[in-house]
């Protein structure tokens, strides 16, 4: 262990002591269990002794670096645009803003010289790190840097096919083989990984005359998130029809299917439902989590009194309570 590290371990040591954070023993077989190239700190927020919050204010006030709450940070895209996603990832940390010429970057590990200078030799800035949680790091991350590159490079790799005599992609074209195929199965997977990340209630797949329109429902409004070419559309449909148990031969009636997937520790459950259109099938998947499947009668936002006299009404034996609005 470098001198400059045992400092700054006896330095954590004597401030979590000091303030009755962990006492001795804590500290002793924390110490005792620490693997190698792991802090202090880490072990510490891991083994539940200490909060990640108040370890992160401890670490702020030791080095003198301040601490940010990334989830009241509006991250600069000219930032995001500077760091590729690849980095942030590997050094846990995602850039900010720029001032002054200066690219500030927040780090769970701020005090790391190395890390700092190869950002520094990446973006070709001078790098002003800032604390912050590393599980917020992870969350600005992901919602932040889009995998729409990634999953065009797999749609890339999708072989051409003919189309049918209607001018439409023809999927009696592709074998089970080929709509099995690696690209296809890892470009609908990354695209529903984006779709939950950006909390997405709806995912359109929309053919058209020169392209394949991707649109995301995000609170009620469709947005517009990527264009594919029109040559992947086919593999596209049927991959999705077999994962929903629909049937692939048949083009022209609406179909409609279910899929279950897990993205991170949620599991989603996804409506599939298909519908011809002039340019070919149409898609829409509608994505539920089923952790907010079922919620408390407290968690609807209801102000107190509503909620007081929705609890009464209830408990009627008679009448009728009507739910209506937006699906």
């Amino acid at each position: 262990m470098a001198v400059e590290t045992k400092r700054a371990q006896k330095s954590i040591e004597a401030m979590l002591l000091e303030l009755n954070l962990v006492d001795r023993d804590q500290l002793k077989q924390t110490l005792e269990r620490l693997t190698e190239g792991q802090r202090l700190e880490d072990a510490l927020v891991e083994s539940g002794a200490v909060p990640a919050e108040t370890m992160a204010l401890l670490t702020s006030m030791r080095l003198r670096i301040p601490f940010v709450n990334l989830k009241k940070q509006v991250l600069d895209q000219q930032a995001l645009d500077l760091l590729p996603e690849w980095a942030c990832r590997k050094h846990n940390a995602v850039p900010l803003y720029i001032a002054n010429g200066t690219l500030t970057v927040a780090m769970a590990d701020p005090a790391n010289i190395q890390v700092i200078d190869e950002m520094s030799a990446l973006t070709k800035r001078p790098i002003e790190p800032v604390l912050a949680l590393p599980a917020e790091i992870e969350e600005a991350i992901n919602v932040n840097y889009r995998i729409s590159g990634e999953i065009e490079a797999q749609l890339k790799a999708i072989p051409g096919h003919q189309l049918g005599g209607d001018g439409t992609p023809d999927e009696a074209s592709f074998s089970l083989e080929a709509i099995d195929q690696a690209p296809v199965v890892r470009a609908i997977d990354l695209l529903i990984r984006q779709a939950a990340r950006d909390r997405a209630s709806d995912v359109h797949i929309e053919p058209e005359e020169v392209a394949v329109r991707v649109r995301f429902r995000i609170d009620g409004i469709l947005h517009d998130v990527m264009s594919l070419p029109v040559s992947v559309h086919s593999a596209l449909v049927s991959r999705l029809k077999i994962m929903a148990g629909m049937n692939i031969a048949e083009r022209r009636r609406p179909q409609d299917g279910q899929i279950s997937v897990k993205e991170g520790d949620r599991e989603l459950d996804i409506r599939v439902a298909t519908i011809n259109t002039v340019h070919g099938e149409m898609v829409v998947l509608r994505l539920l989590n089923k952790q907010f499947a079922l919620l408390s009668l407290p968690d609807l936002g209801f102000l107190p009194e509503s909620l007081e006299q929705y609890r009464m009404m209830l408990k009627m034996p008679f009448g009728m309570i009507l739910i209506s609005g937006p699906t």
